[in-house]
């Protein structure tokens, strides 16, 4: 199953199948599929000319997983190998292209609720001999969720435990600074602005769907009794016109914002057989297109930093939720570049289990 760029890529993929019966099939057309399947490759390149949230590949990931469930393949055995190109960066000079990103968090999913299945994720750079990465794809054991094939290189994704210190000489918050926060009113916007009102007086700017009501007053106020001040702008994270307008109200209120944080997400905690394609694509809708619109309204803005929330439960087998919460990192990167600012790389804070051991990169 291929999108549009992959094309070559999966006839070298076929070639090296000798014997087997063997069918190519569009991600986006999917009727000719005839499970079931010893092994199924979902190749996800992305295109650099389309703008990464139009990018449809989560989906497309999404309607095999349940055209496979309709087929009665959930209690059958079948790899699936999910190839992107350049959607993460193994290293520092890599170009990135975080299109089909997303397609991460959904395989964790996946693999989580389908037990006999074996599911990996390969991200690969197209600069490479075609039927040489065709082999080296067809050899990948999935012992790894996630591995990144470069020339002359194998890297799989580790962890690295970090000690913070006790005390800190200085925080990344100006003394009344001005933050814009997407999702402001919702559960982890309303902390971090509690957090940023006691300690730094913060002048915030809230942007949400709802209208305000009681319960956008009360915390309001709340905030405004530990020293802060809040605009609360209705307004929708995947409409560009309407950011626009957030941000110019925010600029009316306060002047110039010195940061932005990202922590709208919509909540459709289900499992994959009891979410449907509407639900889904709702769920991606503020992570994605949000994290891309917010990108390139803020783009050329001095800001301090631009924060992404993200969730541990990604790397959780046991979630369902990790479909929603790998999303904006990966989209995002793109539109961090153009923002004058160092890019950091991600950092999860997480109480592990006591069994729960860190497993080194290579």
């Amino acid at each position: 199953v291929h999108t549009g760029p992959a094309v070559p890529l999966a006839r070298a993929l076929a070639s090296r199948h000798p014997g087997a019966e063997v069918q190519l099939a569009r991600a986006d057309d999917l009727g000719a599929l005839s499970f079931p399947y010893d092994l199924v490759y979902f190749l996800a390149l992305g295109d650099r000319d389309q703008p990464a949230e139009d990018d449809r590949s989560a989906l497309g990931l999404f309607r095999l997983d349940r055209q496979a469930r309709a087929a009665g393949m959930t209690s059958s055995p079948m790899v699936l190998k999910i190839v992107t190109a350049s959607a993460v960066r193994a290293a520092g000079d890599d170009s990135i292209l975080p299109h089909t990103a997303g397609v991460f968090g959904l395989a964790r999913a996946i693999e989580a609720e389908r037990p006999r299945w074996s599911v990996g994720c390969l991200d690969v750079s197209l600069d490479q001999d075609l039927p040489d990465l065709a082999a080296r794809i067809a050899e990948e054991d999935l012992a790894w969720p996630l591995v990144a094939l470069r020339p002359g290189r194998r890297l799989i994704r580790g962890f690295e435990a970090i000690t913070l210190p006790a005390s800190v000489s200085r925080t990344p918050f100006r003394q009344e600074g001005a933050y814009l926060i997407i999702g402001g009113a919702g559960g982890i916007g309303f902390e971090l602005s509690r957090h940023l009102a006691r300690n730094a007086a913060a002048r915030l700017v809230w942007v949400g769907r709802s209208p305000v009501d009681e319960t956008i007053d009360g915390r309001r106020a709340a905030i405004e009794e530990l020293g802060g001040q809040v605009l609360y702008v209705q307004a929708d994270v995947t409409d560009e016109a309407s950011v626009s307008g957030a941000i110019a109200a925010a600029r009316t209120r306060f002047g110039p914002l010195h940061g932005a944080f990202h922590s709208a997400l919509v909540l459709h905690d289900r499992t994959l057989a009891n979410l449907d394609e509407p639900d889904f694509t709702r769920v991606l809708a503020p992570k994605v297109t949000g994290a891309a619109v917010l990108g390139r309204v803020l783009a050329g803005q001095p800001l301090d930093f631009l924060v992404f929330f993200s969730s541990a439960a990604s790397f959780s087998l046991s979630s369902p939720r990790a479909i929603r919460t790998t999303l904006a990192p990966s989209a995002a990167r793109p539109w961090a570049t153009a923002l004058p600012m160092p890019i950091l790389p991600p950092v999860i804070t997480a109480v592990l289990p006591a069994n729960c051991k860190s497993i080194p990169s290579s």
